[in-house]
């Protein structure tokens, strides 16, 4: 029988400044735009994700997590108190060859994220999509466009100044597939009784 093994080793805290950086400088870039935006998330919502290292005859080895760990001393520098232990995952690479595997397997993304999916998702859940844009980057989302949706200005706008049952003034335009558009009508009709735009309509 065919079987998929456990290849982490142990999950342990380690001194997180000591982790050698495995990756070479130039395999993964970052802007300077994209690193503030880490370091915003990172004060906003803390360490939430393991780093993932290696460990050979000369030490632990940091996998994934370079820049989160650029992000943490930079925080640091700014006067951010940062335990000196962090968790870390570490995983069952017998050589270095392994270990590279490894590493270009967490830099790969299978799943891709869908705009349309990312804009309800947000709704559903009353995410500040302006607050979102200035601390998270995601391959393939342009948060600009996100903010500028009808859905997330005009409707947003007016709920904010109490014009719920007033209406939009003006002609909001939502594009999407062909094979998206009736669901999309039902979601948008929903999406507005809910917060009083009783007169709205839907044409297209």
């Amino acid at each position: 029988m065919k079987q998929i093994i456990d290849r982490i080793k142990e999950v342990k805290k380690l001194e997180w400044k000591a982790l050698r950086a495995f990756q070479p400088d130039d395999l993964k870039t970052m802007t300077a735009e994209s690193f503030e935006k880490l370091k915003t998330n990172i004060v906003k919502e803390n360490f939430l994700t393991v780093l993932y290292v290696w460990q050979d005859a000369d030490g632990y080895w940091l996998l994934d997590g370079h820049h989160r760990k650029y992000a943490l001393e930079a925080l640091q520098a700014d006067g951010y108190a940062i335990p000196e232990y962090l968790t870390c995952a570490v995983l069952d690479a017998a050589t270095k060859e392994e270990a590279n595997n490894i590493l270009l397997s967490y830099s790969s993304n299978h799943a891709k994220f869908n705009a349309e999916g990312l804009l309800k998702f947000t709704h559903d859940n009353n995410f500040n999509v302006s607050d979102l844009a200035s601390r998270i980057d995601i391959s393939g989302i342009d948060f600009n466009h996100l903010m500028n949706d009808p859905w997330t200005s005009d409707i947003d706008l007016a709920e904010k100044h109490g014009e719920h049952t007033d209406g939009i003034d003006g002609k909001v335009t939502i594009r999407c597939e062909q094979e998206n558009v009736d669901r999309i009508k039902e979601e948008v009709m929903e999406f507005l009784k809910e917060r009083g735009f009783s007169d709205a309509s839907i044409s297209g």
